[in-house]
């Protein structure tokens, strides 16, 4: 579509199956108008992802290429992520490819699966399969693709688990009514937030919202959480932060209590990782890091963007003064604990207190404070006594105090 010009151009995303769709009407160089439809959707059973092109030449015949496949030269941020172990064509109309991830021995595999069938080949990273076709007039040229992918630790064998899967025979429609009826209906029949308003756009919003919450969550496995940016965007690398905790879990805790306990189980399972953290910055107790990803440890980075003005990298300070991450995660789990029950609480609350002690300054009169810290504003940094830090391990201490005082009265002491 760089040559020629774009007549029209719509795209729409429907929420209630989560099929996204663009049309175009376009004229070629040569002259002929052609549309062309493009659809796609992830299917909430499977995980699939399924593509569907449509192309009709709206007066006289067109030979249509169509080159579509592998790409394992895609890269996040400029980093390349996959090395290339083999590229396997599996029938005529599937093809596979096996990666190591760049900075582990983990692997990756992913397998297409296409409508007609098509001649392979592997240029450098990338492994394709070709299309081609003359298409008469008013007539529909469709392809059909669906991918896969799995990976370790999630999956032992990655390349068994997608090529297994080419022996999915359902098209774009079986799959995408599936996906509708086995997910999308429930979810939105019990979790769909009815707003009362004249602005339409108000309801389209809160759609669009819940729409990226279901699709973003981790249903089945605590070993990963929720990214910045969710699936909207690379930004962050898909770090975890305090938002979690804080403005995406209240919505798991009222619609899917699953989710919401494997937000929560994703900060347990890493409490040996804050402990390690705290210990090797010269504090006691457990000191969550201001953003982690699979390993729990701290991901942020040293330097940001450079300061124009002086030439210099700017450091990033937010996991030395933003501690009131600590706070935020407490804070989720005494309201996970109005709805249910998290029974690793109580020993992440412990090695909080006793973080909050070892990191406090206690004046002559006795009075504790936390210096040196950045509240929610991160554009005042490194300020002493932050309100929202101090108010947040406040109400941190007020909800550990009875858990300990309950353990210490079993051992006739006191707090």
């Amino acid at each position: 579509l760089e040559s020629g010009s774009v007549k029209e151009y719509q795209r729409e995303l429907n929420e209630a199956n989560g099929l996204l769709s663009r049309n175009v009407l376009w004229t070629t160089p040569s002259g002929q108008i052609v549309s062309v439809k493009t659809e796609r959707f992830v299917d909430q059973t499977s995980n699939a992802i399924h593509q569907r092109v449509t192309i009709v030449p709206l007066k006289g015949s067109i030979k249509v290429k169509i080159v579509t496949g592998i790409d394992g030269s895609v890269t996040n941020s400029g980093r390349q992520h996959l090395l290339r172990n083999e590229c396997r064509q599996l029938d005529s109309r599937t093809i596979a490819a096996d990666y190591t991830l760049n900075d582990s021995d983990q692997k990756v595999a992913i397998a297409v699966n296409y409508s007609v069938d098509g001649v392979a080949s592997v240029d450098d990273r990338k492994f394709n399969m070709s299309f081609s076709k003359v298409v008469e007039a008013s007539r529909p040229f469709i392809l059909e693709k669906k991918a896969i992918v799995a990976a370790q630790p999630f999956e032992s064998q990655p390349f068994e688990r997608v090529a297994f899967f080419a022996n999915d025979n359902r098209n774009f429609a079986e799959a995408l009514s599936d996906s509708e009826k086995l997910f999308w209906n429930g979810f939105w029949e019990d979790n769909r937030i009815v707003i009362d308003s004249e602005d339409i756009d108000d309801q389209e919003l809160i759609d669009f919202a819940e729409y990226h919450l279901a699709t973003m969550a981790p249903r089945n496995d605590s070993r990963i959480s929720i990214g910045a940016k969710g699936l909207s965007g690379e930004g962050y690398k898909g770090h975890a932060f305090w938002d979690n905790e804080l403005f995406v879990l209240p919505f798991f805790m009222s619609s899917d209590l699953k989710i919401a306990r494997n937000l929560l189980k994703y900060r347990f399972d890493h409490l040996n990782e804050a402990k390690q953290r705290a210990s090797e910055s010269g504090y006691k107790g457990a000191w969550y890091p201001w953003e982690s990803a699979f390993s729990g440890k701290d991901e942020t980075p040293e330097f940001a963007s450079m300061d124009i003005s002086t030439g210099e990298a700017q450091p990033v300070t937010s996991n030395i003064h933003e501690i009131h991450i600590n706070s935020d995660i407490a804070y989720a789990m005494e309201k996970f604990e109005l709805v249910s029950s998290f029974w690793q609480r109580t020993s992440i609350l412990e090695e909080m207190t006793k973080f909050w002690i070892s990191r406090s300054y206690k004046d002559k009169e006795g009075t504790y404070h936390f210096n040196a810290v950045t509240g929610p504003d991160e554009y005042t940094e490194d300020v002493s006594d932050n309100a929202y830090t101090n108010y947040m391990i406040y109400l941190n201490l007020v909800e550990t105090i009875p858990y300990l005082n309950d353990r210490l009265r079993n051992q006739e002491k006191d707090v």
